[in-house]
Order: C-alpha cells, then sequence, then structure tokens
C-alpha cells in the first residue's frame, strides 16, 4: 500500500510517498515495526536516481518494511525555494522524517541515503538514538571533493549546452565565496551551503553509532574503495560492500541496479535473523 502525505515541520509543508508492506508478502514476521527514511541525494542526482529510489522502496515494502520516502524542503513537491535552505535544514527534515515514520507505529527506525544523502543519514544517525539501521549507497566520504563533483557538473553542463565551456572551477568557487550563488543546471547552490559543505564531516567526532551499519560502494564511482575503507575505523559494527553496478545518478534512465539491491536485502535479512 502506498500513501502520497503532506507533513508540517517548522511551518513548511514537506512532501512524502509511504510505503506500508501489505499483508501475505514477502516480509516475515520479525520484520513488522521495522521501517526506513529514504534520504535522496542532492539536487540534480536526487533527480536522476529518483526511480530507483521507488523501486527499491516498493521492494522493501514487499519485503515487509513501511518506507517513507520524502522531498526535502525547498525540492520535488515540498515547499520552499531550493536556494532558501541548507544544510541544518535538510538534517532537520530528516529528524522530522523519523517522527513521522515513529507515529505511525514503526518502532524499529532506520535510515537509507544515496550519495550526499547517505552523508546527511550518517549525521543524524550519530545523534539520534532511535536510528537503529544505517544503510549509506555511495556515500560522499569527503565534502570537499564533493564540491569539487559539484563544479565539474556545471562545466559539463556548460559544455553540453554551449558546446564550449564558458567557466572553471576555480572561477565558479571563487564566486561562491565572493557571495555568489551557482545554478547546477536548475539548482542553485548557495554561499550558505557551498560554504557548509567544505567544513561538513559528520565522522569526525560521532557520538554513537547504529547498532548496525552497511555501506555500499559502487566501482567506478568519484568515492574510492580506499576512502570507503576509512568508514570502518568510525563504526564497531559496520559491513562494507562493493559492486559491480550502475552509476544510476548520473543518468535520466532507470537503470536497474540490481546488485546494489541484492546487497542491501542480502545484509538487511541477516541483521534480522542474527
Amino acid at each position: 500500500m502506498e500513501e502520497a502525505l503532506f507533513f508540517n515541520h517548522a511551518g513548511v509543508q514537506l512532501f512524502g510517498m509511504l510505503h506500508l508492506p501489505s499483508g501475505g508478502g514477502q516480509g516475515d514476521h520479525r520484520r513488522l515495526g521495522a521501517g526506513f527514511v529514504f534520504c535522496d541525494a542532492y539536487a540534480d542526482e536526487a533527480f536522476r536516481a529518483h526511480r530507483e529510489m521507488v523501486v527499491y522502496a516498493r521492494r522493501l515494502a514487499r519485503e515487509g518494511f513501511a518506507v517513507l520516502r520524502f522531498d526535502y524542503r525547498g525540492c520535488g513537491d515540498s515547499a520552499g525555494d531550493f536556494e532558501d535552505f541548507a544544510l541544518p535544514h535538510w538534517l532537520a527534515d530528516i529528524r522530522r522524517a523519523l517522527d513521522l515514520l515513529e507515529a505511525r507505529g514503526v518502532t524499529t527506525l532506520g535510515l537509507l541515503g544515496l550519495r550526499f544523502g547517505a552523508t546527511l543519514a550518517a549525521t543524524v544517525a550519530a545523534e539520534d538514538q532511535r536510528v537503529n539501521r544505517l544503510i549509506m549507497w555511495a556515500p560522499v566520504v569527503s565534502a570537499p571533493k564533493y564540491i569539487q563533483v559539484l563544479l565539474m557538473s556545471q562545466i559539463t553542463h556548460e559544455l553540453a549546452k554551449y558546446g564550449r565551456v564558458t567557466s572553471s572551477t576555480r572561477a565558479l568557487a571563487e564566486r561562491l565565496e565572493k557571495g555568489g550563488n551557482l545554478d547546477l543546471a536548475g539548482n542553485v547552490l548557495s554561499q550558505e551551503v557551498y560554504r557548509g559543505l567544505k567544513t561538513f564531516d559528520p565522522w569526525k567526532a560521532p557520538k554513537r553509532s547504529p547498532e548496525h551499519v552497511l555501506v555500499v560502494g559502487i566501482r567506478g564511482d568519484t568515492t574510492r574503495p580506499v576512502e570507503l575503507e576509512a568508514l570502518r575505523a568510525k563504526y564497531p559494527k559496520v559491513e562494507l560492500v562493493v559492486v559491480q553496478d550502475k552509476l544510476f545518478w548520473f543518468d535520466k534512465i532507470y537503470r536497474n541496479p540490481s546488485a546494489l539491491y541484492d546487497a542491501t536485502s542480502t545484509w538487511l535479512r541477516s541483521t534480522f535473523e542474527a
């Protein structure tokens, strides 16, 4: 069963889609009361990965889990303008989404995040005692490095649109440093978000670790396996898997990252069977 809904946070209406397990599904009784909030990737990556997140949310519902997908404020169908909000707002939105899932009767809460959404999820999980399971798909481990990825995406966009490069990553960074905004293919990167990204590191001094943590890397991603390995030291109980699959957040068509899906569901089963 799927339910579209709006929920209020600090006067802002957030849009969500709740996927609930149906009776007679593939899930077993041990998963009743367990659910996940999905944390989208940032900006254009979220748009390109939308279908993949929907497909896996439906799969988890068939496997017996409740799932809440939602749009951060200023994104998708939620209220507000993208450029008016920054990292603290989106972290607060994730916590509010957890509140909603908990109010719907979910007693074992988890977060699943993609790319920078995984980094945001890790930040919330390091502070919120309710988060029992954390799943990070191709997480952004180095926010400063991710800034360069975002700036390069603008260069690529210029080349595709104009047939030539009109800027450099250095010039784009200088514009942000001086207080300007940057239009990343329709998503505005503000100076506030840029400055927040420069120092953002949820793993510097985490206050807590969820009981179960899964990190799934994809070969060919900008985050190399050696960077993911560094996360082992941050969590007492973590499983790290690197799969051969599609980098689907770069494409506008559905890529069916089956290896990613299967690795995640296999790990989830093992945490409930242990």
